[in-house]
Order: structure tokens, then sequence, then C-alpha cells
């Protein structure tokens, strides 16, 4: 798991508290919003109040890109910037008051798949279906992976006995389910996502 936060007081007790752990590491941990992003990680644990309005865009949306990325916010904030938070590519979204043990749930929750909404906040479950639509389909994540491999469309195409135009719309899918602009950004998520499983 990587961490932004922008307390260090909660960096060193998430780690202290992890340690102990079997199933979660905190591999690497950040005060602020970097352009390096980690390689390989399972979740993304990210402060709103790290990132403010940044989180609500591009960058939840380049680490959901890499993994799932579960969002801590106070109790406070507003029910749109929640559902902004979530619509940007989060997985879920807990208070920061939340218990130790409660955190660990929920990490583990988003990490394998699902999303998790701490009932504070009270989300619009339409907006949690949408997140669940940005999953990428069986033949989409195929694809993805024969692009991680080096083949191109046509080669693709001839592999998985489909049209070449079929799997441009499986490309124009995950572009979008991603938010990848192109070729290069598909290519590397493709390639992130193959080291990871």
């Amino acid at each position: 798991m990587a961490v932004y936060d922008g307390s260090p007081i909660f960096l060193n007790g998430l780690q202290k508290f992890v340690k102990d752990t079997v199933d979660i590491k905190v591999v690497e941990s950040f005060t602020a919003v970097t352009e390096t992003l980690p390689w390989l990680v399972d979740v993304f644990l990210v402060d709103v109040d790290i990132t403010g309005a940044e989180l609500l865009g591009a960058f939840t949306t380049r680490l959901a890109a890499l993994a799932p990325v579960l969002a801590m916010a106070h109790a406070s904030i507003a029910r749109p910037a929640v559902e902004a938070v979530i619509t940007a590519g989060a997985s879920g979204v807990v208070d920061r008051r939340i218990s130790p043990q409660g955190l660990m749930d929920a990490i583990r929750t988003v990490g394998s798949g699902d999303t998790f909404v701490a009932p504070v906040f009270e989300v619009e479950p339409s907006i949690l279906e949408r997140q669940e639509l940005r999953e990428l389909s069986g033949r989409e994540q195929q694809v993805l992976e024969m692009i991680a491999r080096g083949l191109t469309h046509h080669q693709i195409a001839r592999s998985m006995r489909i049209s070449r135009h079929t799997v441009d719309t499986y490309v124009k899918r995950i572009r979008s389910k991603l938010n990848l602009g192109n070729k290069a950004e598909l290519t590397r998520v493709a390639i992130l996502r193959s080291i990871a499983t």
C-alpha cells in the first residue's frame, strides 16, 4: 500500500499499526502529491486534504488506473465532494476518525475489488454503480494483457479470433474506463497491471 497523507504523525502511527499484519504493508508514504507514482502497490490510501481539488480529478484517476484508491476525509466534508472523489475513480471513502481495525477492513475491502463508503457519507447508490462500471470486463482485461506483452491490434485480433474493429472498440472502452489519453499511457498501465498480478 502507498499512503498520501499530510500528517507525519498519522503516517508513523499507521506504519506501526500495520507492522504486525500479514496482509497489509506500507510500501511507500508521501506527505504531498508527487509526479512519480509507486510501481507495485495493491491499494492507494489518500487523504483528501493533501490534494484538495486535485484529488477530485486527475490525481485520483491516475492512481485508480494502477490500483484501488481509498480516500480519507473528515465527516464534515460535503456530500458532492465525496461523490466527486468516487466519480474520479476512488473505490471508497472513510472517515478520518475511523478505528485502526476499521481502516484495515476498508483497505482489505477495496483491495479485493469491492467498494467501501463509510455510512456517515450517505453516497447515492447510483454513484457507486457508476464506479463499478469502470471495472474492466474479462475481454477488456485480456486485451490489456496482450498490449502489455507488446502485441499489435492486428495480432490481438488474430489471437482472440475477433475483428480488428472489435479490438479497437475494446481499447477505446479501456481508455475511457481508465481515463487514459494516448497509446503510451495505455501501454504503461497495461505493463504495470501485468507486473502487479
